[in-house]
């Protein structure tokens, strides 16, 4: 195990030289974007401001989310979200899954996306899939869409992410500690790099899953692969290869920090109250700038890992 995370922390240190670099959201005009995630939310949370810059830019943004969140929240009085006060109750999951589904497409929608892909997978059992089959349904997205730029979660557990004391740390941020190592997140990164990237690479390739040729998808090879920042403070500089900057403070009269929290805030089954995650935004995307740029104070970033 020693052996394992000393490897984890020594390929993170390589890949991440030099100091991280803003990334150039313009350069990707008249490319399209696809964003690979595990759970309805990852997408606002970690790239919420990038989704913004992008639509600012006409740049077509896609969605392709795994599992149904089946396993994380809480059900509420409405059939969609309202900014009005809700009441929140435990659900069976076939429910949760159905709110999620819908806080997703909404979310979405707020930042000017419409194409959203789901597999509707059972939340927390990534693993537990047969990996052909999802490199298969994935290549059908992606060969669908033939993104330019693949953004996802980094393929692996970040060793230098601080741990989440099994949720039982102190203080209101301590809940965010532990996203570099969640299962899901690393399942789906794992798989998105064996499908895009490489001579392993089955969207691009001719000879893998034919039949998709057959039903009109032929291959396509992404021209980029982003990793998420999955981790905050110390922990996101030698992971961070790129970072994209959201303004800075005063918090409240922040356009691109508000856009971000409103648009996690429609994925209300896990965000009960808009101060409290305006609150975990403000200090993730805060403690990520402090991180990897360092000139710029009282600063907000999104931190990625450019892959190629």
């Amino acid at each position: 195990m020693l052996t394992l995370a000393l490897a984890a922390l020594s390929a993170t240190a390589v890949l991440a030289q030099g100091p991280a670099v803003p990334l150039n959201v313009s350069a990707w005009a008249g490319k399209r974007v696809l964003f690979i995630t595990a759970h309805p939310d990852d997408i606002e949370c970690f790239a919420g401001g990038l989704v913004g810059q992008l639509g600012a830019h006409n740049i077509s943004t896609s969605y392709l989310v795994a599992t149904n969140g089946d396993k994380g929240g809480q059900c509420y009085n409405a059939t969609r979200p309202t900014l009005g006060p809700l009441v929140f109750r435990d659900c069976e999951t076939e429910e949760l899954a159905f709110v999620r589904r819908n806080e997703m497409v909404d979310a979405a929608a707020f930042l000017g996306v419409t194409d959203v892909s789901r597999f509707s997978l059972q939340d927390g059992m990534m693993a537990s899939y047969d990996e052909t089959l999802l490199r298969m349904r994935m290549s059908v997205v992606i060969r669908r869409v033939r993104p330019h730029v693949i953004v996802t979660h980094y393929p692996f557990a970040n060793w230098r992410a601080p741990p989440s004391c099994n949720g039982q740390c102190p203080g209101a941020n301590a809940r965010w500690n532990d996203i570099g190592y969640h299962p899901d997140h690393k399942k789906v990164g794992q798989l998105v790099f064996d499908t895009a990237y490489g001579s392993g690479s089955v969207a691009g390739n001719r000879h893998a899953f034919t039949e998709l040729v057959e039903a009109g998808l032929p291959p396509w090879t992404a021209e980029k692969l982003f990793f998420f920042a999955e981790n905050a403070a110390s922990a996101a500089a030698p992971f961070t290869t790129h970072f994209l900057p959201l303004g800075e403070e005063p918090f409240a009269t922040n356009t691109q920090m508000q856009q971000k929290v409103d648009a996690q805030y429609w994925h209300r089954s896990q965000y009960h109250e808009r101060a409290l995650l305006a609150e975990a935004t403000r200090w993730r995307d805060g403690e990520i700038s402090s991180a990897v740029n360092k000139s710029c104070k009282g600063c907000y970033a999104e931190g990625y890992m450019g892959w190629y």
